[in-house]
């Protein structure tokens, strides 16, 4: 039997098979493309908010130690953990305290509702703690000095004055996390809009997972593992909150 091609049809499939193979991955290169674009300008607009910066190095930092912890090789990112933990306490500093005085100073309260002004106060709390640890490394403010003038209080100054530094600046985060928790649930409830809706959900998630870490990080009540697997949750939460009220039109 004999075959006969017709070399016009075999040049149209071979033309109709290259332009279909070259749009498909025409289709995977702008899709790789967005997506690595997407990637970047998420982690641009992480860095340069210092909430979003600050759940970004818990994710990281926690994720790391996670591990480290579920191989069995700690130690392996202890140079990497001592930068990342320092860029933490100064990001904590400035996430915590100079919002905090812009918002008394400016009365920026006034715009929030009651949970949420007790959480920004209680967060700023925390954030004069992180200054005040900041002057005493720099010998320019004695703590010892402080603790002992706290301790001269009556009733509660021995309780406050045996209170660590740490132990109060983490309590004082959580405690604001708290109140933030109350006031996304009190948005969840009262907003109409469905992207606000999930906004608020978000920051009640994020901010649910805050208070867990922060509660077994001051009472010890959880072993190492889901300490860490739990800082991972807030920080993943945390960056997933923030970039989605960044997408928002009018973002929160």
């Amino acid at each position: 039997m004999n075959l006969t091609i017709n070399p016009d049809f075999l040049g149209a499939k071979i033309t109709e098979t290259s332009e279909s193979i070259s749009e498909e991955v025409s289709e995977v290169v702008h899709g790789v493309s967005n997506g690595a674009r997407k990637v970047f300008t998420d982690f641009a607009a992480l860095t340069k908010s210092t909430t979003g910066l600050a759940s970004a190095i818990k994710l990281t930092a926690y994720s790391l130690r996670l591990i480290d912890h579920a191989t069995g090789r700690v130690g392996v990112w202890s140079h990497f953990l001592g930068a990342l933990g320092n860029a933490e306490r100064f990001n904590d500093t400035a996430t915590t305290f100079f919002p905090g005085l812009d918002y008394s100073i400016n009365k920026r309260y006034a715009e929030d509702g009651k949970a949420h002004s007790i959480g920004d106060w209680s967060i700023f709390a925390a954030g004069i703690a992180c200054v005040a640890d900041v002057l005493s490394k720099a010998n320019l403010v004695n703590l010892g000095g402080i603790s002992s003038a706290i301790g001269n209080i009556p009733l509660v100054g021995n309780t406050l004055a045996g209170i660590s530094l740490g132990s109060f600046v983490t309590g004082a985060v959580t405690f604001g996390f708290a109140c933030f928790a109350v006031d996304a649930a009190q948005r969840l409830v009262n907003v109409e809009d469905s992207h606000l809706r999930t906004k608020a959900l978000l920051d009640l998630a994020w901010c649910v997972a805050e208070v867990a870490l922060g509660v077994v990080i001051l009472t010890g009540v959880m072993a190492t593992g889901g300490v860490l697997a739990l800082g991972v949750t807030a920080g993943a939460l945390g960056c997933v909150s923030f970039l989605y009220g960044n997408a928002l039109p009018h973002p929160r």
